[in-house]
């Protein structure tokens, strides 16, 4: 009974076993570790701290992360909120969050509270972690500021660091220097230490270095270390201290625009030192184009050096108020100064339609050939977070349009010659009438009467299809035909 009881007591210890390993945990994310920068923090100073997430689950996502930061009343939130799309099984992510400590806080450790809310499959779940901030005893003499914050990698850059003599007393005799870690931004020109004689207490030096980043590297918060040494009523002293540093940001853009059979394509380059995320590209109102349809144009990513195209349909505004016109002429009947079409058959009413069509078609094409440049906003998020928006005002392809405008006439041009198909063959009726009353009184010129027939004919077809398409060339050349062989035939019957 006892080993019965035994081999029960195994089973249910390995069941349990395979159903933990097999289950995810009750909260998923686990907190492994902060960060501060700079790594000491007196009163006054404006720090980072960097909290590392990990999904510790073995199958199920994290996803809709939500993070708020409360750290009391001793500090400043500068940015208190962060959030992580999704966090994937055994995935780690950082979340980075600033503050100011107050200038009145005093040394010690504070506590601090991280709420994290999201979603795990179809449920929510909601964790809070503490931490500590440690705040240490002000021992410094001299506060240091960097401008700018921020600095494109690959480019020259003008670095100010501005030292603040917080002390009570005078500072002299004082040596500067700074570094990055890894060599990734470096001083140009000149070496990384400079010296300020004297500096009143209350009063501020400013000393400035040409720098770049390494066109390489990746874009994130760099540190600088700083260290001064400097001489006071207590004789030489030695700081240290550390300042964060942006590499990485804005970009810019190369655009090219062509205008061609109403479409409006614009090629986009990326020629900047930097990635742009979640591309937009606008055609804003403006004189002279109208966007038919969708204004704006989704492209996505676009890395540094990377190129893509967005295409807009498009029509000038003289074309749009002479289409709304057209329009509203085609619906009542009437020509564009009011008057009534001319009755007649079908087939009149027909071409009178279109040639006044064709002829407005061909006035917007010069319309449209009229139109220089356009202007256009690309909106993107840069390498720090920040949105951006690049307005851009661009000259339109001239080649492009203005072929564009000869084909498009031409092939009108060769439509509306279609619409004289009837004179054709009446001229044809004609001249087969004309030819069986010739076979039958005298066969002998009937060769004659169909080279004079092919001349009239080829007349005919030369001025319809290059001369000109309008209706009074197109009936004055068939009237010439007629003639041409109906005086020729005449001849012939005289002589015969």
């Amino acid at each position: 009974m006892n080993k019965v009881y035994g081999l029960g007591l195994v089973f249910l210890i390995l069941l349990a076993g395979m159903q933990a390993a097999t289950a995810d945990y009750a909260y998923l994310v686990d907190f492994t570790g902060t960060s501060f920068l700079p790594s000491t923090l007196y009163a006054g100073d404006v720090a980072s701290v960097k909290i590392d997430l990990k999904n510790k689950g073995s199958g199920t996502p994290v996803t809709d992360l939500n993070s708020v930061l409360d750290l009391g009343n001793q500090f400043e939130l500068v940015q208190a909120a962060e959030s992580i799309d999704m966090l994937q099984p055994g995935q780690t992510k950082t979340l980075i969050f600033r503050f100011k400590v107050k200038e009145d806080t005093l040394p010690g450790y504070y506590p601090a509270f991280l709420t994290l809310s999201y979603t795990r499959g179809t449920d929510s779940s909601e964790q809070t972690y503490s931490f500590s901030v440690p705040v240490s005893k002000s021992e410094k003499k001299i506060d240091v500021t960097v401008e700018p914050k921020a600095i494109n990698p690959g480019n020259q850059s003008e670095l100010v660091f501005s030292l603040k003599n917080v002390g009570g007393s005078q500072i002299s005799n004082l040596s500067f220097s700074w570094s990055e870690e890894n060599n990734l931004v470096l001083p140009l020109g000149s070496d990384n230490k400079r010296y300020v004689s004297a500096i009143e207490a209350g009063e501020t030096a400013k000393l400035t270095y040409i720098v770049a980043a390494d066109p390489n590297i990746t874009t994130g918060i760099y540190p600088l270390d700083l260290e001064m040494t400097f001489m006071d009523v207590n004789g030489i002293k030695t700081q240290t201290s550390q300042v964060g540093l942006i590499v990485g940001g804005g970009t810019d853009f190369e655009v090219s625009a062509d205008l061609a059979s109403g479409q409006l394509s614009l090629s986009i380059a990326n020629i900047g030192s930097n990635n742009a995320e979640a591309v937009v590209v606008r055609v804003p109102k403006q004189n002279g184009i109208n966007i038919s349809g969708s204004t704006i144009s989704i492209l996505g990513n676009l890395n540094k050096g990377d190129f893509t195209v967005a295409s807009f349909t498009v029509q000038t505004s003289t074309q749009a108020s002479a289409l709304a016109t057209t329009g509203q002429t085609a619906a009542s009947g009437t020509t564009p100064a009011g008057g009534q079409m001319p009755a007649g058959n079908g087939f009149q009413g027909q071409t009178a339609t279109g040639d006044t069509n064709a002829a407005r078609s061909r006035q917007f094409d010069r319309n449209n050939a009229q139109v220089q440049s356009v202007t256009i906003e690309i909106d993107y998020t840069d390498t720090t977070g920040e949105r951006q928006t690049a307005e851009k005002t661009v000259s339109l392809s001239q080649a492009s349009t203005v072929s564009s405008l000869d084909a498009t006439t031409a092939l009108r041009s060769r439509t509306s010659s279609q619409a004289i198909s009837p004179w054709m063959v009446l001229s044809a009726i004609f001249g087969l009438a004309l030819i069986a009353g010739t076979i039958k009184s005298d066969r002998k010129n009937l060769k004659k009467l169909i080279a004079v027939l092919v001349v009239a004919v080829g007349l005919f077809l030369a001025v319809v299809y290059y001369l000109n398409s309008d209706q009074t060339y197109m009936l004055v050349a068939g009237a010439v035909s007629i003639a041409l062989f109906a005086l020729y035939f005449l001849k012939l019957r005289r002589a015969g």
